[in-house]
């Protein structure tokens, strides 16, 4: 089962956990683009985290590079929440979020939003991985993936 679309954070180092959210992409996305210092770049790209990184500037890259993407269908960000809702001075309607709620005409997920730490959400996404299918993300209630250290819960590492 496919989902058609999905966004992931570029991370730096890469971590485990975001090693596997690759892996979730690719199963569950027929396109999938990451979210980087310079907006949305192909998956292959050896791109930069967007760490330290002006947010009303990253809005603008979004931005434009949606209008080159033909996507129709739902697209699931999988994103730190801290990061969707930074201030961006009211351009595009206040943060980040509202751009990537832009990125398709179908509904826009935010499993992230419902799970607390870099455990649960590698925990939601091994279920995923494991089940063959997207598992509701509320559904997650333990402390998480053992072995998750608090260096791949930073954001950061997603």
């Amino acid at each position: 089962m496919n989902l058609q679309f999905a966004v992931l954070v570029v991370s730096s180092p890469s971590s485990t956990l975001h090693a596997r959210a690759r892996e979730w992409c690719h199963e569950f996305a027929d396109d999938w683009r990451q979210l980087a210092a310079g907006g949305l770049e192909q998956p292959e790209t050896d791109a930069n985290p967007p760490t330290d990184v002006n947010i009303v500037d990253l809005a603008k890259s979004v931005d434009v590079d949606r209008r080159n993407l033909e996507w129709n269908g739902d697209v699931w960000v999988l994103a730190d929440p801290s990061l969707l809702n930074q201030d961006t001075n009211d351009m595009f309607r206040r943060t980040l979020r509202v751009v990537t709620d832009r990125l398709t005409e179908g509904g826009t997920h935010y499993p992230y939003d419902h799970l607390e730490n870099g455990g649960q959400r590698a925990e939601w996404i091994e279920c995923c991985l494991e089940s063959g299918e997207i598992v509701d993300p509320r559904s997650i209630r333990g402390g998480g993936r053992k072995g998750v250290t608090d260096d791949q819960r930073s954001l950061d590492s997603f």
